[in-house]
């Protein structure tokens, strides 16, 4: 469910709350309409914050969407509860009397192993000092290249503007379009509008190039009411990882 609500939401998932529910299609017994409900977290703390300050404790919060019928308790939708941050304090608690236990446990493994590693340290230099030679050799021969060669290797190791532009011109649906590209290293940002901005995310993973990708900032509506403006950020894979990707599929 969290990863759904990262596709869902123009918020992290854990900057969100969120409910929702869901009810059988029609006479199909095996469809079921989903309704979620997502706010960002700040507004609900902010809220609960002034209430708490005049004195009133609240259990839950519940919210209806923007269609539904005023006043009609089948629409509302708990998307806070103080029973549920109750139940994940107390599992906190736990995890903690659990992390506390598996420290002390890996403090005494650790003074036991001190000693191994005290004998096993002068190998370990000797592997160092291997490890450092064999480094050198490979910048010896990185260098004995000729340029065209290290050219190619440096090619097939970074993420390819061209590409990437390629990639984004076949997986961006036709609604959407660009008004900024940033592209440094490894690390793509890209802004533009869209009429259901979490619908681009799905054929970007999809495209074998892209991976992590993430909104980074709100999706906010345009004037027009019509459009929204996204913020997706992406790690583009190099060429040579795209390949081997591809043969592993042959």
């Amino acid at each position: 469910m969290h990863d759904q609500i990262e596709l869902l939401s123009p918020w992290p998932a854990d900057q969100a709350v969120y409910g929702f529910d869901a009810a059988l299609s029609g006479e199909n017994a095996v469809d079921l309409d989903v309704r979620v409900l997502i706010t960002p977290r700040t507004v609900v703390i902010d809220a609960l914050n002034k209430l708490a300050a005049i004195g009133l404790r609240v259990d839950r919060i519940v919210a209806r969407g923007s269609d539904d019928e005023i006043g009609k308790a089948s629409n509302l939708v708990t998307v806070w509860s103080r029973r549920l941050v109750d139940a994940a304090g107390e599992s906190l608690d736990g995890a903690r009397r659990l992390i506390g236990i598996s420290i002390a446990a890996v403090l005494g493994a650790v003074v036991a192993l001190t000693a191994c590693s005290l004998v096993s340290a002068s190998s370990i230099r000797g592997e160092n000092k291997e490890l450092a030679s064999r480094f050198e050799a490979l910048r010896q021969h990185w260098q004995a290249l000729p340029p065209a060669e290290r050219a190619w290797a440096a090619k097939e190791t970074l993420a390819s503007g061209v590409i990437v532009l390629e990639v984004l011109s076949r997986a961006l649906p036709d609604a959407a379009y660009l008004t900024e590209l940033r592209l440094e290293g490894e690390m793509l940002r890209i802004v533009g509008l869209a009429n259901d901005a979490p619908a681009v995310l799905a054929p970007l993973e999809r495209s074998g190039h892209l991976a992590n990708v993430r909104f980074f900032a709100p999706t906010t509506r345009e004037p027009d009411a019509k459009l929204f403006r996204f913020h997706i950020e992406a790690r583009v894979a190099p060429r040579i990882e795209i390949a081997e990707q591809r043969s592993e599929l042959r």
